[in-house]
């Protein structure tokens, strides 16, 4: 309820902005196009074609980059079982997940498919060229990023 009203009082500002007295009537339709094309003008996104694939190869660059550590961590330990240099078993202040080498590799397989997963969102956008949705993939981007800071302080 309080969207629906904020958004119609953002509405009413952007009409009185607007406002031309030339075209102006009386009339209820033109109110509601004048109200729906000001809320459209001020939703659209348009971005050239360089700054959307600048963003694409960024996003492309980050996600593969924390896929790769992640699962060539989750390779390292989970498979190889090359643990030397490792702090395994929680004698000094490190995160939770190096309490053992299962539950380290295991935090590395989850946030190395998360991280694919948003790699392949972003590689899917920028083939299809969806301008606007390349927003959403940078917010999930920057949302991966922050939670891998976030889960390496648990525990410290």
């Amino acid at each position: 309820m309080g969207l629906i009203v904020r958004q119609d009082l953002f509405c009413i500002l952007a009409f009185i902005l607007t406002w031309d007295n030339d075209a102006a009537s009386n009339s209820p339709t033109h109110f509601s196009s004048r109200r729906y094309s000001a809320f459209k003008m001020t939703t659209e996104t348009k971005i050239n074609r360089s700054t959307f694939l600048t963003i694409s190869i960024l996003i492309i660059f980050l996600c593969g980059l924390l896929t790769l550590m992640n699962l060539s961590e989750f390779f390292l330990i989970g498979i190889l079982n090359k643990t030397d240099g490792y702090p395994f078993g929680g004698e000094s202040p490190t995160p939770y997940y190096f309490r053992t080498a299962r539950l380290y590799s295991t935090v590395n397989l989850i946030w190395g498919v998360i991280s694919l997963t948003t790699l392949l969102i972003a590689i899917r956008t920028t083939i299809k060229g969806q301008r606007k949705k390349i927003f959403w993939v940078l917010g999930l981007t920057i949302m991966l990023i922050l939670g891998q800071f976030f889960n390496g302080q648990i525990g410290l």
